[in-house]
């Protein structure tokens, strides 16, 4: 089964926890211990791509090159304005982009670490990847370059328990994005000088996806005279899982 690296737990002015030597050995030795069946099922998930549907919507990702723009009181994504100060964040739901694991390995194909990209080179994968279905295949590609990548981290740092930084809260609004395992999201907090969230806006990768699975629904190829409706359904279902599985 594949499973989501999420990044360690963060609140203001620092992290909840910082691991100490004895959990850091441990999850170490946990991930040593798993990482050779981890690699021999992401090497099977990538070998077998199940089916083939071309996307020609823009793979959209945080670290394309100009892909995303924040400057003072404004963001854009891809060249379109989602906020500014004098407006909430936004998004236009008929822009067709895709986000999520085959963008983001798309587009950062040359920074995949040895094992990840050795993974690559024996399916003879060519970037940026057309196929929606490889969206599977990036999600075993970063199932093992997380695992390696932990690996690394826990093996070259030293963690030490430190408090958060004190601060004081003010009025304003804060815009951001970060990456998540099914895409990039965008969010916007309105804090009132009591640091209480007064308004909070998030445009999640489903919302981004949207027009693009909706687009690839209306063109999916219904082969009536060989496939029954049940059938036809089941591979429907399997494009939508493809997008947000």
């Amino acid at each position: 089964m594949l499973f989501r690296s999420h990044p360690i737990t963060l609140l203001a002015g620092g992290v909840l926890k910082a691991p100490d030597d004895e959990q850091k050995e441990r999850m170490l030795k946990i991930l040593k211990e798993i990482n050779p069946e981890i690699m021999k099922t992401s090497e099977l998930v990538v070998k077998n791509a199940p089916l083939r549907l071309e996307i020609s919507d823009p793979l959209t990702s945080l670290w394309k090159i100009d892909a995303i723009s924040l400057v003072s009181d404004t963001m854009s994504v891809n060249g379109q304005q989602v906020a500014s100060k004098e407006h909430y964040l936004s998004y236009d739901n008929s822009k067709k982009i895709m986000v999520g694991p085959i963008a983001r390995v798309s587009n950062n194909s040359k920074l995949l670490g040895a094992a990840a990209e050795k993974l690559a080179k024996k399916a003879g994968l060519i970037f940026p990847l057309k196929n929606i279905y490889s969206n599977f295949t990036c999600m075993a590609l970063e199932m093992a370059e997380f695992t390696n990548n932990c690996i690394e981290v826990l093996q070259n740092t030293h963690f030490e328990e430190e408090a958060p930084v004190k601060f004081r809260p003010r009025k304003g609004v804060g815009r951001a994005a970060v990456e998540s395992p099914k895409g990039t999201i965008w969010h916007e907090y309105h804090i009132s000088s009591r640091g209480v969230i007064r308004k909070a806006r998030i445009i999640s990768n489903v919302e981004q996806n949207k027009a693009s699975l909706q687009n690839m629904i209306k063109s999916f190829p219904l082969d009536f005279d060989r496939k029954t409706r049940k059938e036809l359904l089941s591979e429907i279902g399997f494009l939508i899982d493809a997008y947000y599985l």
